[in-house]
Parts: C-alpha cells; structure tokens; sequence
C-alpha cells in the first residue's frame, strides 16, 4: 500500500505544477492586456466617438440584418489557422523565443484595446461586454493556445538539444548531458513527425473554437446588443 500511496501522492503533487512556460505566458498576456488598456485611455478623447459609431452601427446590423454565420466561420478559420501555424513554424527556428514573447504581448494588446473600448463605451457593465464578445469560443482557444504553446516549446528545446530528463527520472548533470545529446542525433523531421498528434488536436480545438464564434457568438452578441 505505501508504494501506491507514495505513487498517488507524487501524481498529485505533480498536477499542480504547471510548465513554467505558463506563467511566462500569462505574465506576457497580462502585460500585453495593461499596455493596451493604457494606450485606449491616452486615446480616449480622440476615440470614443468612432467606436460610438462602430458600436451603433454593430447594433443596427446585428438586430435588422441576417447574419453569414459561414462567412464569419470561415474569417476566424483564416485568422486562427495564420496564428497557429506561425506558432509551429517559428518554434522550430532560432528565433522561436522572440516570436513567443511578441505573440503573447500582442494578444494581450488586442484584448486590452477591446477591454477599455468596452468600458469606454458602457461604464463597469462593458466588462460583462467583453466577456460575451469572447464567449463561448475562449473556452476552447485559451486550452487550445496553451497547449499548441507549451507542445511547440517542447519541439524547440528537442530540436535545440536542451531535453529534459522524464519527470520519473532524478535531475543530474549526467543525465541532462545524455538526454541533451539525444535530442542532436534525431533528426528535425523525425522530431517534428512525433509532434504530429498534438499538432492535430491543436488544431481540432481550433477548429471547434471558430465554429462557436460562427454560430454561438453572434447569437449572443445579438441577444446582449438588441435588448
């Protein structure tokens, strides 16, 4: 009973650590998301009455007109498919750690920018906004997103040679040293082939999430701007 005892203790414990590659992450958002909330409020002057206008206009479409729920598909396909797959791309090149930072300030920016105008525009109750704005498709891009950062991450330190030793096995300098020269005698493409798999289940989580905003997020959109 006290190996499996220890065992389930270790799992445990082991599942409420998460890569540090995630709290990079949400520290670059965050700060992506205080930049861009800080540039609405320096612009707020010049601003607020285009956005005023967009937003009246969003409204009067949204409550007279039909909307193309494949069109709206199809644009957020084309924009997460270009983000995703940069992500993979640039993590096998040298220049994988730049690009990082870079992608997680810039969403952070965008969401920051969507965050103050919804403010801007409705006071406190623009926080409720925007969370309808990104529901429910945020519940599949965030994991998506997440996964598709920390699995290109790993690829870029195989390709590099920084493995790490399996979580099963004790850290050493001779291990580091052995696992390190592994990862430089498989070759990139063999690499690359065994991050197939998580490539397609990333891309799956995608997927659903553009058809949630086609054909959920505009119909809450509507009931939240209409009424």
């Amino acid at each position: 009973m006290k190996p499996i005892t220890a065992t389930l203790r270790k799992r445990k414990f082991s599942l409420r650590r998460l890569p540090s590659i995630f709290y990079g992450t949400l520290l670059l958002f965050l700060l992506g998301t205080a930049l861009g909330c800080l540039l609405a409020h320096l612009l707020k002057d010049s601003l607020y009455a285009p956005i005023l206008s967009l937003y009246q206009t969003l409204k009067e479409q949204l409550s007279t007109a039909e909307t193309d729920h494949y069109a709206i598909f199809l644009l957020s396909v084309k924009g997460q498919l270009k983000l995703f797959l940069l992500l993979w791309f640039f993590s096998v090149t040298n220049v994988w750690r730049y690009y990082f930072w870079s992608f997680c300030v810039y969403s952070g920016f965008c969401n920051g920018l969507l965050l103050a105008f919804c403010v801007l525009l409705s006071g406190a109750a623009g926080c409720w906004d925007f969370i309808c704005f990104q529901l429910p498709q945020a519940l599949l891009f965030i994991p998506a997103y997440c996964l598709a950062i920390y699995h290109c991450n790993t690829l870029h330190r195989q390709l590099s040679g920084n493995w790490d030793p399996p979580s099963g096995e004790p850290s050493g300098n001779d291990r580091a040293a052995r696992y390190a020269k592994l990862g430089k005698s498989i070759g990139k493409k063999q690499l690359a082939f065994r991050q197939l798999p998580l490539f397609l289940l990333d891309g799956c989580l995608l997927l659903a999430g553009c058809l949630l905003e086609g054909y959920c997020n505009l119909p809450l959109l509507r009931l939240l701007l209409t009424h």
